[in-house]
């Protein structure tokens, strides 16, 4: 803090002076018809040495030495009527000084007693690792953040009222069943359908309970995602338990990845989120659906780490090497016209020809990349519409995107 302190005097005290000094430094006034004489005079020099070295077109000199004249005598004639340029007194310009002095180093202790913090203390690296690990081992566990939110169930008027009869007794037959194997799976996959995260974890839960130990990655990463979306992006220590049990199966899945660094970025550790996004990026796969938005958030993990990061051109799937290559070399205009193009000729396939549920994410998420936000919504009532009979497929979209945006 001393240092700091003394830093801000220096400055406060150096930008006092020198305002200071200009006041009261003793200066020679100069008349502007005065000086636009003498700039004449030595211009018509000029062109008398020109003249004599033959640096000037002869034809021109006679003319170009009557309007300098010209310029010449109005200068002078202005001069002659042109008051005497006079300087403040000494006093005045002393007083002035001392005034402005005063203003600055008053201004300076008045801001900084607003909005410093003289008493607050520098925090020792040391410190502030054990303040980041005491968040995160005493931050909320699902329930009780569930808690305090809201249920984010919102009930989809489009839904057939015999539909929902039908999910009532789906949930009955599957609580008399507790063993049911797939009745628990179409359960999840129908309560995610119709926006109940939180039912669709709990049947995820139970699911889990009767795979034990036959239970693979993919079954613990929907369990995972699934408690991040019911806790808005927040990552809980049961999200994270899950999300360690499929990097044991599966060390390469980039997801689970994904949200153990957004953990880290939670709970005060901007810079092992950093270097787990850099690891991220470094091997993502261009159809990859984060391949753009890990860039994103690798800007704001360095922002708060501290780490100087330059966020790179947007990266589009299907792309060759080629294509990419000359990408770079275009300017920022031709390059994104040359996206957008990419982007509404996949717009133009998916609409006539129709395609895979990557396919429709990769769209939606172009838009918003590029800021299109209304074209990214329409697409994705598109996919919905074209996805309606295959819940698996629109699920794995919504899944996606809402992992998206909670890392945002």
């Amino acid at each position: 803090m001393a240092f700091w302190l003394s830093a801000l005097a220096v400055a406060t005290l150096s930008a006092g002076v020198l305002i200071a000094y200009m006041f009261a430094r003793h200066s020679k006034g100069r008349n502007t018809a005065t000086a636009a004489f003498r700039h004449h005079k030595l211009r018509f020099q000029e062109i008398e040495r020109e003249e004599a070295l033959g640096l000037i077109d002869p034809e021109e000199v006679e003319g170009t030495k009557l309007e300098v004249s010209r310029r010449i005598l109005a200068a002078d004639r202005a001069r002659q009527t042109e008051p005497e340029f006079t300087r403040a007194p000494r006093t005045a310009s002393i007083a002035a000084a001392v005034a402005s002095f005063a203003v600055i180093v008053v201004g300076a202790v008045l801001v900084y007693s607003r909005i410093g913090e003289p008493n607050f203390p520098d925090m020792p690296l040391k410190d502030r690792l054990e303040a980041a690990e005491e968040m995160r081992s005493t931050r909320p566990s699902q329930s009780e953040l569930l808690a305090r939110l809201p249920d984010q169930q919102i009930p989809d008027p489009e839904i057939a009222p015999e539909t929902l009869v039908l999910i009532e007794e789906l949930r009955n037959v599957v609580a008399e069943r507790p063993d049911d194997l797939e009745g628990h799976r179409l359960l999840v996959s129908v309560e995610f359908g119709i926006g109940n995260y939180r039912g669709a974890a709990e049947a995820q839960e139970k699911l889990l309970g009767i795979l034990g130990q036959a239970a693979g990655p993919d079954d613990h990463m929907q369990f995972a995602e699934l408690l991040v979306l019911t806790a808005a992006g927040y990552i809980s220590p049961e999200a994270e338990q899950s999300l360690l049990r499929v990097l044991e199966l599966d060390p390469a899945r980039p997801l689970a990845r994904y949200f153990l660094g957004r953990l880290q970025l939670q709970t005060g550790r901007p810079d092992l989120a950093f270097q787990i996004w850099q690891e991220l990026a470094d091997s993502a796969p261009l159809d990859a659906i984060w391949a753009t938005q890990i860039h994103q958030d690798l800007a704001v993990a360095a922002l708060r780490a501290g780490i100087n990061y330059e966020f790179p051109a947007p990266v589009f799937p299907q792309l060759d090497e080629e294509t990419i290559d000359a990408a770079r070399e275009m300017p920022e205009s031709e390059r994104r016209s040359m996206i957008e193009g990419m982007v509404s000729g996949l717009e133009t396939r998916l609409n006539e020809s129709g395609g895979t549920a990557e396919e429709w994410l990769q769209l939606i998420h172009s838009y918003k990349v590029l800021g299109q936000d209304d074209k990214a919504s329409l697409a994705l009532e598109r996919a919905k519409a074209a996805f309606s009979d295959d819940p698996e497929a629109l699920g794995k979209i919504l899944t996606a995107l809402q992992g998206i945006q909670a890392g945002q």
